[in-house]
């Protein structure tokens, strides 16, 4: 704001105040301002780019792609746009498409860790887990404070059933941002394969202090209260799971199983 006061016509101090928008999540005035910036300088890639951001925010990813593509028109040499367009195309499930664009981002700049970790997230979707292992090794290289790569390497590590390596991963993803409920939350998925029920019971009560609307914690931590014998409190884990997800069909299922087999085995898919 200050430096716009100092210059009505800086566009890319417009720019910058709807990224900052953009992450307090204000979309509207995100876009007011951007539209703001593109009227004073129509030819910002930096602008088209970040508006794009803002239309895929707000769920509409035709009109983000729309964005991306003018950025590219006016610098195709700008690598951050080609991963956006990735992003959009991982959405949408289409995996082998976004790492090509992912792939693009890499031969402008080979540094990039986030286009690493956005390639390993499509590599591991399509079950190509080593790889996306080696991608978030790469990202990590790069970048060895980020936590969301440490989580969703040790997702893929746990999708190898390598659970030990895969908590070790969540650990440090927790120690850099004690904040976030889903390390805890994949952290205590593989506590439980690990027959660590009473320590998976303890990282539940800590996810849903987090997230207390986040329903399937309900359930897995039902399962891990079922495996100790915990019968009663397992059954008010999967009620709580129905009250917060109604199509959470797992947790009816896991009630009934609670309570008429004795819970013998562990619920994991």
């Amino acid at each position: 704001e200050a430096a716009i006061q100092l210059d009505p016509q800086d566009a890319e101090a417009y720019v910058n105040k709807g990224i900052a928008l953009l992450e307090l999540k204000q979309h509207d005035s995100a876009m007011e301002i951007l539209d703001q910036a593109l009227e004073i300088d129509p030819n910002s890639s930096y602008g088209h780019n970040n508006k794009g951001r803002v239309w895929e925010r707000l769920k509409n990813p035709a009109e983000a792609m729309r964005c991306y593509d003018k950025a590219l028109e006016l610098d195709k040499h700008f690598a951050v746009v080609y991963r956006n367009k990735g992003l959009i195309l991982e959405a949408d499930r289409e995996y082998k498409q976004a790492i090509l664009w992912h792939d693009k981002a890499l031969s402008l700049y080979p540094g990039y860790a986030e286009a690493y970790w956005s390639r390993g997230d499509a590599l591991g979707a399509q079950g190509k887990l080593e790889e996306a292992v080696e991608n978030y090794n790469m990202a990590l290289e790069l970048n060895p404070s980020d936590e969301c790569v440490y989580n969703n390497r040790g997702t893929a590590l746990s999708d190898q059933k390598k659970y030990v390596q895969a908590i070790q991963d969540y650990n440090r993803a927790i120690e850099l941002d004690p904040g976030d409920p889903y390390p805890y939350y994949n952290k205590a998925g593989d506590l439980i394969r690990l027959g660590r029920d009473k320590e998976a019971s303890d990282l539940y009560q800590k996810v849903t202090s987090l997230e207390p609307n986040f329903g399937s914690t309900y359930t897995y931590h039902g399962i891990a209260l079922g495996n100790q014998k915990r019968y009663k409190e397992s059954v008010r884990c999967y009620r709580y799971a129905i009250e917060h997800e109604q199509n959470h069909s797992r947790g009816a299922h896991n009630k009934g199983q609670s309570v008429c087999l004795g819970f013998d085995g562990i619920f994991i898919c």
